[in-house]
């Protein structure tokens, strides 16, 4: 299968629901409710038979944003979930450092 990383931006939440939180209470709550939406995104592939085109998704480490090892199809799939705001192909790049003894 053809694979691709792709970062998927996901709605944020209502700004009113995080008013007068500590900051760990933030942190929690956009854990968590980033945490929600990976989920519902899972099943909501599962429902349309594409989890087999889903090779992986990464844990929850950003707010707002989850990466995807998927076909294109799953890319094309999740642009029409209501959560996803956009995605983009992840360009990692690996970066060797060379030491020179001059």
């Amino acid at each position: 299968m053809d694979m691709h990383r792709y970062a998927v931006l996901i709605r944020k939440p209502e700004r009113e629901r995080l008013m007068g939180l500590s900051h760990a209470a933030k942190f929690k709550y956009l854990t968590d409710y980033t945490t929600d939406v990976r989920n519902q995104l899972l099943d909501w592939l599962n429902g349309r038979h594409l989890h087999a085109q889903v090779e992986s998704v990464d844990p929850v480490t950003a707010f707002n944003t989850l990466f995807f090892t998927a076909t294109p199809e799953v890319k094309q799939a999740l642009v029409e979930h209501p959560a996803v705001v956009k995605i983009a192909e992840d360009y990692a790049m690996p970066v060797d450092l060379m030491w020179q003894n001059k």
